[in-house]
């Protein structure tokens, strides 16, 4: 297991804000921002960056990239290795090609109401 800090730091335009391993943002006075979890699983966080000339801009992110900014720098695509989207802490993410994240997405399964629909579509059509 690699030793990371306890915080690190995000680049800008996202400074003053840090992240930690567990998978949490801290703002520039070291407080815990609050995370939303969409609908899809992932966790998103507002937040106000820096745009130039002393303007802000509110922006909402997914708390995965910031995370994985703040200890390695930019990636193209992350994976979730346990599959859950929540579940943001450093050991669980991993930077991949998109061809690695897709092997890693869960199975596809038919939702009850997907499957009824499909059913009567060939009924309707027979």
């Amino acid at each position: 297991m690699i030793n990371l800090p306890k915080l690190a730091s995000l680049p800008k335009p996202f400074e003053p804000y840090q992240a930690d391993a567990d998978g949490n943002i801290y703002n520039g006075n070291g407080k815990l921002i609050k995370t939303i979890k969409r609908k899809d699983g992932y966790c998103v966080v507002n937040m106000r960056i820096d745009i130039g000339a002393g303007e802000k801009k509110s922006i909402q992110c997914y708390v995965h990239r910031l995370v994985w900014l703040a200890f390695y720098g930019p990636s193209y695509e992350l994976d979730h290795i346990n599959r859950d989207k929540s579940d943001n802490r450093i050991e669980n993410l991993r930077a991949v090609t998109h061809s690695e994240n897709l092997k890693n997405r869960a199975p596809f399964r038919w939702s009850d109401e997907a499957r009824l629909r499909n059913k009567n579509k060939k009924t309707i059509s027979q």
